[in-house]
């Protein structure tokens, strides 16, 4: 077993009106440093971004926070709602870059650490003490008027929270020591260790931060994590016992691991996935989340289980991941990762042909869903309807989306024609159909074709086979009205050429 040293650190956080102490206990092995801590300014933004719809996270649990327990009213849905603006307006600063052009693959995908304006920003949140280091993060990229306006949202509910946050940061103080115990009993530097050889990755100086996000103490408990580059952002619950959260540790250091795998080894895995499976698709879009799963939340929660509690969990659905798909996924490949990891080295040739197989088995015909292809997708649309772009990534569930203005642009063709497994999405008004003109190869479907099946309707959501691996997705509506009734519908549409919803 990897030696883990730790060192248990107090820091002080000076906010105008008191000073709390935020604990920091880090984690060392040969490969990692885990920072992990728990402050207060770092839970208020992450509680801010989860109300406005920002974050992934547990927003009920949240909502009912501040419903039940802070005096939330209509002011407060007011700020809330221009703090979502706020924060959608720093993200538009700039998308998260692609690999170098000059590594070709199918699909497009994330860079090992996002240096993005929003990225940078999100990181600099998690560690800013006060209102003061706020300023000075945000203003590296936004103008004074700009931050000014989110300190002004920030202030109107700093009051209430940090009287809760007084009587409920115990919570995070009393979980943060125990965590070197039940890291040790999962066996996750070694889990985590052997996966970075496996994926080749390049770890840097192997420091990772993990930020403990406190919830309130609800009768219904819903937890989530979220990675922004080497930052993460943990939810934990009150009385929980660290061993209960060291899988969903272990899974969100698993996405950095995989995060770190060269891109030249990515792109060839990917390609092998799809050679493996002509609709290969939905497995590639689901093995980030699968891998950290089985990581995380299978391997490393068995290790601090009991042969009976681990059953427990086996035989329960959506027992390792709330996601049905992901679930099933982790559950169909899990012993195939376990007979990969304990030959130990790196990644043998067969292992995508096998990972394809194993996903084709245990999902069967679950993985031809709309909800699977669109998970990475890229999107297209005029100005007006950037704003949505938040509401339509939350209706399909898309982890990774790549905006792309005006219609039908020339911008938008050259990503189609880069990414033949790319599926996508276009929002666009009824009266400017006219802006497809030239992309009916790429998008399965002409505008002509599409203005005659909209007729009279006030809106339609159309799907077609773009290429033997990709879909598109046309939304035609009339007005601003019916573009954000389609987005609210998107569920209900199957993942079958022709109109999967109408509007009158």
């Amino acid at each position: 077993m990897n030696t883990i040293r730790t060192f248990l650190l107090l820091l002080l956080a000076t906010y105008p009106s008191a000073a709390r102490a935020n604990t920091v206990v880090e984690l060392k092995s040969d490969q990692l440093i885990v920072q992990v801590d728990a402050s207060e300014n770092a839970n208020l933004i992450y509680q801010l971004d989860c109300l406005g719809g920002v974050a992934r996270c547990g927003r009920d649990v949240f909502q009912a926070l501040w419903q039940t327990q802070l005096s939330f009213d209509a002011e407060d849905r007011r700020r809330i709602e221009d703090w979502g603006r706020f924060r959608s307006d720093m993200q538009r600063l700039g998308g998260t870059r692609e690999q170098l052009e000059s590594i070709k693959s199918s699909l497009p995908f994330p860079p090992q650490d996002s240096d993005s304006p929003w990225e940078k920003i999100r990181a600099g949140d998690f560690v800013a003490q006060n209102d003061r280091e706020l300023e000075k993060s945000w203003r590296a990229f936004v103008p004074a008027d700009t931050v000014a306006r989110g300190l002004a949202i920030v202030a109107h509910f700093r009051p209430r929270f940090q009287k809760w946050w007084a009587d409920n940061e115990s919570t995070a103080g009393e979980f943060v020591p125990a965590l070197e115990t039940a890291m040790q009993r999962a066996k996750a530097f070694e889990l985590l260790s052997v996966a970075a050889r496996f994926y080749g990755a390049e770890l840097g100086d192997g420091r990772v931060y993990v930020h403990l996000i406190v919830q309130p103490k609800l009768k219904r408990t819903y937890t989530s994590g979220e990675r922004i580059g080497a930052h993460f952002a943990v939810e934990i619950v009150p009385d929980e016992i660290a061993a209960e959260r060291v899988p969903v540790i272990v899974h969100e250091l698993a996405h950095h691991v995989f995060g770190r795998m060269p891109a030249r080894l990515k792109a060839g895995f990917l390609e092998a996935i799809m050679a493996a499976d002509p609709s290969g698709v939905p497995a590639w879009n689901l093995f980030d989340e699968v891998q950290a799963t089985v990581i995380g939340n299978i391997l490393a929660r068995r290790n601090v289980s009991s042969t009976a509690q681990f059953q427990t969990l086996l035989d329960r659905p959506q027992s390792f991941y709330a996601d049905e798909a992901i679930d099933l996924g982790a559950r169909a490949t899990y012993s195939l990762f376990e007979t990969a990891f304990a030959r130990g080295g790196a990644m043998v040739s067969s292992f995508a042909g096998e990972y394809s197989a194993a996903m084709r088995k245990g999902l069967g015909a679950r993985l031809e869903t709309l909800a699977l292809y669109f998970r990475a997708m890229v999107s297209n649309f005029d100005e007006e309807d950037a704003v949505r772009q938040t509401s339509l990534r939350h209706a399909i569930g898309a982890s990774s989306v790549w905006g792309v203005g005006p219609v039908g642009g020339p911008a938008f063709a050259a990503k189609l024609e880069s990414y033949p497994a790319l599926s996508a999405v276009v929002i666009v008004r009824a009266d400017r159909l006219h802006k497809l003109e030239g992309l009916t190869r790429l998008l399965g479907v002409s505008p002509d074709a599409l203005k005659q099946t909209l007729g009279a309707s006030g809106g339609i959501v159309h799907v077609a086979k773009r290429t033997a691996q990709a879909y598109s997705m046309i939304l035609v509506a009339r007005d601003a009205g019916k573009v954000d009734a389609l987005i609210a519908g998107l569920g209900q549409c199957e993942l079958k050429p022709g109109v999967c919803m109408r509007i009158e």
